[in-house]
């Protein structure tokens, strides 16, 4: 919501004056929705629907179609192989992260409960450095499938590590802000750390094919204070369209020219709304102004 208030004033500020240099002082307060209470006879019952019915629905697919049973077997609780399209660790974390803003409305120990016990295949799938993705930790391990699984980061493109990667640091956040719990805020931070540890202006210079860790960044900058989060955030940005640091993937991932000279939107419209987002935040706090001109 800040994002785009912020978006939306930045742009009214350049319209009535192009020359006005923008003020880092002048920032937008807002508040939480947890502080905002719907009432009234059509969104208030929708919001119990979705909290008693969807939510729960929600987790009950993410066990029936096997992407908690991916997480087992990646964390050697049980046997077999991969299930799935690449992607299916997102859709777990989006279920808990849906479910933890259920609980900052309405706590239910149940739902709290049955978070705990899904946290815990996913601490289990994780790999010692901090690595976790369970399509890959699986078929790198299987010697079926090893030799034709690129390894990690060397597919940045279409293997949505770092994408999978900002979908569950979003969860962790919302779980820590609804329970106070470390347990995946943990798991999230160490995978994180790696992901800094790895990427930047003197390390691996390459970005997502398909943005999301972009907002996630932000929201743990914001959550915890930490710049590095702001600075790694800020890189991605700026890599994206530098032909100088990884081979150009194209308009449709926004990556055919850098952001600061995109003039208008083009490609995948999530990965482009991600990407967005992402520079709105940085441009928030950083007093970006020419971020500003490509948003404009």
């Amino acid at each position: 919501m800040k994002q785009t208030l912020f978006l939306l004033l930045s742009l009214i500020v350049l319209n009535c004056n192009n020359d006005r240099e923008f003020s880092r002082n002048k920032k937008i307060t807002y508040i939480e929705f947890t502080q905002v209470k719907v009432n009234d006879n059509f969104w208030g019952p929708a919001q119990e629907l979705n909290r008693l019915v969807t939510i729960p629905h929600n987790l009950e697919k993410c066990e029936e179609m096997g992407i908690i049973r991916n997480f087992e077997v990646a964390g050697n609780l049980i046997e077999g192989s991969y299930t799935g399209l690449m992607n299916w660790d997102e859709f777990l974390y989006k279920a808990v992260e849906a479910a933890s803003y259920a609980l900052m409305q309405k706590y239910d120990s149940t739902l709290d409960q049955k978070l705990d016990e899904i946290i815990s295949k996913i601490a289990a799938a994780q790999e010692p450095d901090g690595y976790l993705r369970t399509y890959k930790t699986i078929l790198l391990r299987n010697s079926s499938t090893s030799n034709t699984t690129p390894p990690r980061w060397k597919n940045l493109q279409w293997d949505l590590e770092l994408y999978c990667s900002g979908h569950l640091l979003e969860a962790a956040i919302a779980h820590k802000k609804a329970t106070g719990k470390d347990n995946l805020f943990r798991v999230a931070v160490k995978n994180i750390n790696l992901i800094d540890s790895i990427f930047g202006p003197e390390k691996l210079r390459g970005v997502p094919g398909h943005q999301e860790i972009e907002p996630a960044l932000m929201k743990m900058y914001e959550f915890t204070g930490d710049k590095k989060y702001l600075n790694l955030c800020k890189f991605f940005i700026d890599e994206r369209g530098n032909a100088s640091g990884h081979e150009l993937y194209g308009d449709f991932q926004q990556d055919h020219l850098p952001f600061i000279k995109q003039s208008a939107a083009t490609g995948q419209a999530p990965r482009a709304t991600y990407l967005y987002s992402g520079a709105a935040d940085v441009a928030f706090y950083n007093g970006d102004f020419e971020y500003m001109h490509s948003f404009k």
